[in-house]
């Protein structure tokens, strides 16, 4: 009997205590407590690892590794140049790219953006690209050219003279392109 009547006791303490916890947590977070606006604040506070508004999202299309925005479609992929096309507006592009690479200045213009000697993070250190963003009316245009010097050396003859080189690149001892069509 006596076991009985301690464990009603404690049941009962149990279940004033949870009541009384309940009270007080409803009170701390009633709606002008400090902690409920510390808790609207973090819920309105989008989680580190969401993108901004006006943020674009990675796409799938790469050229020479950097990562297109998504809506961009590759339209030419060449060894040293590539150009993409995508419904997307100029200045987010440009502020997309502006984030995914490493450059010394940004040159802007009246007929767009130019990254004129960037370097995609996380790529090969030396390779350096050439980016335009373009704007295409309702369109944006990225052309990405591969502009890293080349390190193979060009051989030159120190027994050919200046006109020599010209004659074997094409061109007359003047500069002017030669007539291949004419017979000589």
């Amino acid at each position: 009997m006596k076991r009985r009547s301690v464990w009603v006791a404690a049941v009962l303490v149990s279940a004033l205590l949870f009541a009384g916890c309940k009270k007080r947590s409803a009170a701390l977070t009633g709606p002008g407590s400090p902690s409920a606006s510390a808790a609207t604040a973090a819920s309105e506070r989008p989680p580190l690892d969401h993108l901004a508004s006006d943020e674009l999202p990675p796409g799938t299309a790469v050229a020479f590794g950097l990562v297109l925005p998504k809506g961009m479609k590759l339209v030419t992929n060449f060894p040293g140049k590539a150009e993409a096309i995508g419904p997307l507006r100029p200045e987010e592009v440009a502020n997309y790219i502006r984030d995914h690479v490493s450059v010394s200045h940004v040159e802007l213009g009246a007929v767009g953006t130019v990254f004129p000697a960037a370097h995609v993070n996380g790529t090969e250190p030396d390779q350096i690209l050439r980016i335009e963003v373009v704007p295409l009316g309702d369109r944006t245009k990225v052309v990405v050219r591969n502009v890293t010097p080349s390190k193979i050396p060009i051989p030159i003859d120190p027994n050919e003279t200046d006109e020599m080189r010209l004659r074997k690149a094409g061109y007359d001892t003047d500069g002017t392109l030669k007539d291949r069509l004419k017979v000589k």
